[in-house]
């Protein structure tokens, strides 16, 4: 019984640990989107300058 539920603590500490990194990496990612969809603009309007 003791081992029953020592499996599944492991398991959900897993799983948090596994959310929260995949929650960061989505954040990361959409950081690293905006961040290129504000560059994106700028490089249009530099190349309309000249």
């Amino acid at each position: 019984m003791n081992f029953i539920k020592l499996y599944v603590f492991v398991v959900a500490i897993l799983m948090l640990c596994f959310t929260a990194n995949v929650a960061e990496a989505r954040k990361w990612r959409f950081r690293k989107l905006r961040n290129a969809l504000k560059k994106i603009p700028l490089k249009f309007t530099y190349s309309r300058s000249f």
